[in-house]
């Protein structure tokens, strides 16, 4: 009878180390929403954002902080390109887009709105900006949605730490509270080790 309950009990654990791979997908896993973004200087401070598309990404983005992108292009699996309103700081993506891109004109919305503590503000070559002002993302971010981001074009202070070849790997939450991005500028020399950045000051007595 022991034998027998043992047997049983042998061949449940088997059954279960046989299913158990089948619940994890390392393609899937391996897979991640990729962020790249681009510093440009000429004709005036920007950032070009491409955003590379993976399996089961939400048709569906937003930009939390939603005012100064009007527009994003949406580029198909066929090589068709689509240009898109944002609406409400929404976006619909037609199915078989592979990727998205759009411009985050930095100068362009400093001129039209002032100086913003979220929308842009600069001082020399530096630029800031809340991440969630100019980074679109789903509308619903799935748990375990995870996120590569590359920038070229200049150094940036970043709120994360970057990985190997200086991409860094976040999850998706990390775009729901994104903190604050500046780029270019002067890095200075903390106490503690950490980097800071040069801010912007701007006369308050014209507003």
């Amino acid at each position: 009878m022991r034998a027998r309950a043992a047997a049983v009990i042998l061949l449940g654990l088997s059954l279960m180390s046989c299913q158990a791979p089948l619940r994890h997908h390392p393609r899937d896993d391996a897979a991640a929403l990729r962020y790249n973004l681009t510093y440009v200087r000429e004709p005036e401070h920007a950032v070009d954002v491409e955003v590379v598309l993976v399996r089961g990404t939400p048709r569906e983005f937003l930009f939390s902080q939603p005012g100064a992108v009007t527009t994003v292009s949406a580029h198909r699996e066929d090589g068709g390109v689509q240009t898109l309103p944002v609406q409400e700081g929404r976006v619909v993506l037609p199915r078989g887009t592979r990727f998205l891109r759009y411009r985050y004109a930095l100068d362009a919305s400093i001129r039209e709105r002032g100086p913003d503590f979220f929308q842009g503000s600069g001082d020399g070559d530096a630029r800031h900006v809340a991440g969630r002002a100019y980074l679109i993302r789903p509308r619903v971010v799935k748990p375990g949605l995870r996120v590569e981001l590359s920038l070229v074009g200049t150094d940036a202070l970043l709120p994360w730490q970057p990985g190997e070849n200086g991409v860094y790997r976040l999850r998706g939450e990390d775009l729901v509270d994104s903190g604050f991005h500046g780029f270019g500028g002067r890095r200075c020399r903390c106490a503690c080790r950490t980097r800071c950045w040069t801010w912007p000051s701007w006369d308050t007595s014209r507003t």
